[in-house]
């Protein structure tokens, strides 16, 4: 499903229901794959959005603007089934929910790691919540949120729903997964600007090896667990502990877990270097990530990588990674801001010519959550 890059066209298509509701992206500077393994990570929600209207009606119609399919819930497209995952666990909470007709669209892109799917549930759930009168408190919305697009199928964690609900503008969220408490974090840096490429390379992390990640590493925790060397979570452990528990896995197992133990550590040194204002080390922070995610934890691919290499090599960027669940997606690059149009331009030629495809960019502009718009 494409999408124009014009939200006015989308706020102008849903005004005219009851309750209107814009729902943003995400981008994730740092702590890939650690929500999930109870950890730290640092988003922030993001300018391009979901826009969705919502109305009562005599029956339940759902609206994708974007190529303007009309659809009851009974149909089968890969968007319903987070819609329907919404409504199915409030219903479970609240009995059945009454018919209504819903509109949604948006600037954000489908498939770029940008989180558009939990954004359309979010989106969902906020307007179902608002237009019933629920009276579900943000925190519980959160939660209902995260078990529905869980059940349809991604076995994810709680980052992309708590930033897309808490999301401030000029401010990341590092969010202790465990707990899922947060702490807003500053993340602008001086004439450096947030870029995202997308590789056009749509991934269905249904379909991946996202899930097989996080099964693995709920297996390796529970081996932990039954070891008595962590009470729940990958994440408890330090490097120091990793000789205490190399017999216990496979080799696979342990570089999973080393992985997750490095990431974590790369959080908390990214937001010191947020806070010194040190462009070069939040770069050199961001390619370590990219390592990581690529041979160790091994979700990366061929277009994601030769966007990161480019950025590597080239002086206008201070660093770059790849972003989201993997296995297609965007990167992230930190650019310098009077480059940033010719980094643009030649990053994109150049990724042409690596791969024959066309990458989509943006700057990533940091801005507020989910918010009723009318």
């Amino acid at each position: 499903m494409m999408m124009s890059t014009d939200p006015a066209h989308y706020i102008e298509k849903i005004l005219p229901y009851d309750m209107a509701f814009r729902a943003p992206g995400r981008i994730n500077l740092i702590g890939e794959h650690t929500d999930y393994n109870g950890g730290c990570c640092l988003p922030a929600a993001i300018l391009p959005s979901i826009y969705l209207g919502i109305s009562p009606s005599s029956v339940t119609l759902v609206e994708a603007l974007n190529p303007g399919i009309v659809t009851g819930l009974s149909e089968d497209h890969d968007w319903l089934r987070y819609i329907k995952g919404a409504i199915r666990h409030l219903t479970e909470r609240f009995g059945s929910i009454p018919p209504f007709r819903m509109a949604f669209g948006g600037d954000l892109p489908i498939g770029a790691g940008l989180s558009s799917s939990t954004a359309l549930c979010c989106a969902t759930m906020s307007a179902l919540n608002a237009l019933f009168d629920l009276q579900i408190t943000k925190d519980e919305l959160t939660r209902l949120s995260v078990i529905a697009e869980q059940d349809s199928g991604v076995i994810g964690g709680m980052m992309d729903q708590i930033s897309i609900f808490n999301g401030r503008k000029d401010r990341a969220l590092m969010i202790h997964c465990d707990t899922w408490n947060f702490e807003y974090i500053p993340a602008l840096l001086p004439d450096y600007r947030w870029l995202v490429i997308d590789t056009g390379v749509q991934h269905r992390l249904i379909d991946s090896d996202y899930n097989n990640r996080s099964f693995a590493c709920q297996e390796i925790a529970g081996i932990l667990k039954r070891n008595q060397v962590v009470h729940e979570f990958i994440s408890e452990l330090t490097h120091d502990d990793l000789p205490l528990i190399r017999n216990l896995l496979s080799d696979e197992q342990y570089i999973l877990v080393r992985y997750v133990i490095e990431e974590n550590q790369r959080v908390q040194n990214f937001i010191n270097a947020l806070r010194s204002g040190s462009v070069l080390d939040c770069g050199e922070l961001l390619l370590a990530s990219h390592e990581g995610l690529k041979n160790e934890y091994r979700v990366s691919c061929p277009e994601l990588d030769s966007l990161v290499d480019f950025a590597r090599h080239d002086a206008r960027c201070a660093g770059a990674r790849m972003m989201g669940g993997g296995f297609g997606g965007s990167t992230l690059h930190l650019v310098d801001h009077s480059d940033s149009v010719s980094y643009l331009n030649d990053i994109q030629n150049y990724y042409s010519l690596q791969t024959g495809r066309t990458a989509r960019a943006f700057e990533a502009s940091i801005g507020d959550g989910l918010t009723r718009i009318k």
